[in-house]
């Protein structure tokens, strides 16, 4: 199997925070990418958060990812004290768990990123941006506010071997008309095959 990650820094951007995860458990592949709004102190934000709940859907089930998602608000703040530059801080993510064997996956989407499939050199999204007018899209909750984390899309699918996976962020599979926001995507290939190579073309990449 491989794994590539890309991510590009938009033109307007001081900071690139976008965020890609792969983990290799023994029992499932976990890809999760995020997309935060960009603060001085969103690039280690985005990546502490995720790499929490990367290991803790390990640990836990993913019916439980709300319950993740506040425990990775509270363990921010306990490790890292209170962030005075991230007072409402957003983001959205999009996470899939792959079941080795049978290639059942289940998809969490929380936001503007996206999964799909590559056919005739073009992607075919199966996941569509799930925002909700008046929740907004609030990974963990509000730092100072109590506004709630948005409601979470989950979704299933069977994926195939010979067929080339990705997930987007919302400043790629955009295409990039104004190239301003950050472009980051996640892609795999091969997942029926043992042996796991990793490409890494760009920053903000973590795997376990």
């Amino acid at each position: 199997m491989k794994v590539i990650w890309k991510s590009c820094k938009g033109q307007d951007r001081m900071h690139n925070s976008d965020y890609g995860i792969f983990c290799n458990y023994p029992e499932q592949y976990i890809f999760i990418i995020g997309d935060a709004r960009e603060e001085k102190e969103s690039n280690y934000f985005i990546k502490y958060i995720l790499e929490f709940i990367a290991k803790q859907l390990h640990l836990q089930s993913p019916n439980e990812i709300k319950h993740i998602l506040k425990c990775a608000k509270d363990s921010y703040v306990e490790n890292e004290g209170f962030p005075r530059n991230l007072p409402n801080q957003m983001a959205s993510l999009h996470i899939l768990i792959v079941d080795k064997v049978s290639l059942q996956t289940q998809s969490f989407n929380l936001g503007d990123c996206r999964f799909g499939y590559r056919d005739n050199d073009k992607w075919n999204w199966l996941t569509e941006p799930h925002m909700i007018p008046g929740q907004e899209y609030y990974v963990t909750q509000s730092f100072r506010t109590k506004k709630p984390i948005g409601e979470i899309c989950k979704q299933e699918f069977h994926l195939e071997n010979e067929r080339v996976y990705c997930l987007g962020s919302d400043g790629y599979w955009g295409e990039n008309v104004s190239q301003h926001d950050d472009s980051s995507y996640l892609e795999v290939s091969g997942l029926g095959i043992e042996v796991v190579e990793i490409d890494c073309r760009g920053v903000n990449f973590s795997h376990f």
